[in-house]
C-alpha cells in the first residue's frame, strides 16, 4: 500500500465554524468599542462596557438583563482587531513558505476554541516564488475578493493576496455584511 495514495488528513475540530458565520452571528449583537474619540485603542474597562450595554439596551427598549447575557451578546473591537492580526500572521506564515492562498475569505477561516482563527481551504493555493498565471478558465474564482487586475489578466501575486486580506478586513469590520454589491 502506497502511503501517498491513502494519505490521511487530520483536522482540528472548530466548533464555532467559519469566521463568516461567526461574524454574521455577531452582527445583531452589541459591540464594545475599545476606540476613543481620537481613534486610539484604549484598555478594556468593564465598567465602560457595562455602561455601553445599558445604553444599547435602552436604545432598543430592552431591560439590560444579567451580566452573563451581556458577555454573550457583546463583542469588542479588540477581538475584531485580534482576528485581523491572526489572519495576517497566518498569511505571513504561508508567504514565507511561498504558498499563495488565492481564496482568502471569511468563509475560509475557521474559528477554533478560545476564538483562535485557522486559515483553511487551500484548494486554489499554489506553491510559487513570484507571480502565477492561471491558465485554466474552468476554475470558479472568488471574484469579490480579487483585485481587478487578477480578474482581467488571471495573474496572481502577493499583491493579490494583500487585496483579498483588505476585503477580509472589511468583512471583519462590518461583521460579514456585504461590503459591496
Amino acid at each position: 500500500m502506497d502511503i501517498l495514495e491513502n494519505l490521511p488528513l487530520l483536522l482540528e475540530y472548530c466548533p464555532v465554524g467559519s469566521l463568516h458565520l461567526h461574524l454574521s452571528s455577531l452582527r445583531f449583537s452589541y459591540v464594545y468599542s475599545h476606540i476613543n474619540d481620537d481613534g486610539n485603542i484604549i484598555d478594556f474597562d468593564e465598567h465602560r462596557m457595562h455602561q455601553q450595554w445599558i445604553e444599547a439596551c435602552q436604545t432598543k427598549g430592552r431591560a439590560p438583563g444579567i451580566r452573563l447575557e451581556m458577555m454573550r451578546k457583546m463583542t469588542s473591537t479588540w477581538l475584531l482587531i485580534r482576528y485581523a492580526q491572526m489572519v495576517a500572521r497566518g498569511m505571513e506564515h504561508k508567504s514565507l513558505r511561498y504558498i499563495m492562498h488565492r481564496d482568502l475569505t471569511a468563509r475560509n477561516v475557521l474559528v477554533a476554541e478560545y476564538n483562535v482563527l485557522k486559515i483553511f481551504n487551500f484548494g486554489l493555493a499554489k506553491h510559487v516564488a513570484a507571480c502565477y498565471v492561471m491558465s485554466s478558465t474552468q476554475i470558479i474564482l472568488p471574484v469579490r475578493w480579487m483585485p481587478p487586475e487578477a480578474i482581467l489578466s488571471r495573474i496572481f501575486s502577493e499583491k493579490s493576496v494583500v487585496w483579498s486580506f483588505g476585503i477580509l478586513l472589511w468583512d471583519i469590520s462590518l461583521l460579514a455584511s456585504n461590503p459591496f454589491d
